[in-house]
Formats: C-alpha cells, sequence, structure tokens
C-alpha cells in the first residue's frame, strides 16, 4: 500500500482491480472542501488503449500492484504457423497477423518456462518476427501480474553468453540452428558449446566401454562356474563308479 499524494508518473496503481501505470496527475490545494487530493490519469498495464481517470484524497491508501518482470528468451509458439510469421514478418506488417502471433519464453537456463506470451501491441510484434526474420535470438521483456502477462519489449542478443544463461547450452545450440535454418546463417556451435559436447561424448563412451567391461567379466564369472560344477559332477561320477 501506498499513499495516493506519494505516487508519481510512470508508477503503477491498481484501478478497479486493474494494473494500472499513471500517465499524468495533478494535485488540487486543500479548501472548503475538505484535504488536498491527486487526480490521476492511468492506463492499463496490459491494455494501454484502455484509459482510467480517477480522483482520490492525497492521504489515502491505495494498492500497489506488484509485477513480475523476466527477461527471457523468446521462441515461436507451437501453434503459430509460418504462413502467419511471414506475414508479420512482410514489409506492410500484417495488422490481423501481428495481433495474432504468440510466442514462447524461457530463463534461468531453461528452469523457468512461459508459453503463448501476447505482445503488449502490434509495434512490439513486429520488432520480434523482424529480428527472428533475421535470424537474431530474441529477448523479450516479459511483464506478469496474476493472470495477467505481456510482452513489454524485445531486443537482439549480443552474444551467445546471453543466450545459454537463459535457456542453457543444450538448448541453446538448438536455438542456434533454429535461428540458423530461418535467417540463412551458420548453425555451428560456439567454441564453448563443442567441449562441453566432446567432454559428453567421452563420458559416454567412458560408461559404455565400462558396461561392456562388466559385461564381459560376467559372462566369465559364470562359464568359470559352470566348469567347476561339470568337473565336480565328473568327479562324483568316477566316485560312484
Amino acid at each position: 500500500m501506498e499513499q495516493a499524494g506519494s505516487l508519481k508518473k510512470n508508477d503503477t496503481i491498481m484501478i478497479n482491480g486493474h494494473a494500472c501505470k499513471i500517465a499524468s496527475y495533478a494535485h488540487s490545494e486543500p479548501g472548503k472542501h475538505g484535504g488536498s487530493k491527486v487526480r490521476f490519469v492511468t492506463r492499463h498495464v496490459f491494455n494501454p488503449d484502455k484509459r482510467v481517470e480517477t480522483f482520490m484524497p492525497c492521504h489515502s491508501m491505495v494498492e500497489v500492484p506488484e509485477l513480475v518482470k523476466h527477461e527471457m528468451l523468446c521462441l515461436k509458439h507451437a501453434t503459430i504457423i509460418a504462413d502467419t510469421m511471414a506475414l508479420a514478418a512482410s514489409p506492410s506488417g500484417d495488422e490481423a497477423a501481428l495481433a495474432a502471433v504468440r510466442f514462447d519464453g524461457v530463463c534461468d537456463e531453461g528452469r523457468y518456462k512461459r508459453v503463448g506470451l501476447k505482445p503488449l501491441t502490434n509495434a512490439v510484434a513486429e520488432s520480434i518476427v523482424t529480428r527472428m526474420a533475421k535470424g537474431d535470438h530474441v529477448l523479450i521483456a516479459v511483464c506478469t501480474h496474476g493472470a495477467h502477462s505481456a510482452i513489454m519489449d524485445a531486443r537482439s542478443a549480443k552474444g551467445m553468453s546471453q543466450v545459454n544463461s537463459l535457456k542453457g547450452p543444450a538448448v541453446g545450440a538448438a536455438a542456434t540452428a533454429e535461428a540458423g535454418a530461418e535467417g540463412g546463417g551458420s548453425t555451428a556451435m560456439s567454441r564453448k558449446a563443442q567441449r562441453k559436447a566432446k567432454k559428453a561424448a567421452k563420458a559416454d563412451a567412458k560408461a559404455a566401454k565400462g558396461i561392456k567391461g562388466a559385461k564381459g567379466t560376467m559372462y566369465k564369472t559364470k562359464a568359470k562356474g559352470e566348469a567347476a560344477e561339470v568337473k565336480e559332477a565328473a568327479v562324483e561320477a568316477e566316485v560312484e563308479a
């Protein structure tokens, strides 16, 4: 909770159960009708086209939403077909296609994922699809409050270190291949990823060799046991004779 009179432009406030961002505010001096008041002009955080005005005493306590923000690696949503992406990435920027596109996001080395994220505006959607069309790895700023979430902004990743920190090295390499295939670029892994892949291959080969050796030892032990049993049976038969 915050005092209404302390809130400024670009702060957020809960109005009628919706998270709103303050676009402007004005204070009125105290007079015969009571103490000083503040008038807020706000816009919904997740629907900036919706404008809301409210008027309240400066000393009143108001609820401030806790917005959760993440920077995530952007991925194409499974339900979005190539034709929709092509229309959205066209020079004219098809408005219907831009409004229809959804994206997935991943961060914290792949431990946190969100699916079906909607860009806040068509301009944000256009920025994402344009960068993807060029083969860039796209980082998105995702804002969440309760059941509402949206992609607020997008930018291109500066290097694979950013991609790996968000999605993890193994999946980051897959993202490189996907981006290269779409943008016509190289699909080669970074040197760091190559070293990790070689280490993993060596570990797998060593483990397989160990299993094979263990099996051989097991078979030898079994054969020795069977030979001993045959020899013992022969001795018993000779004694009986």
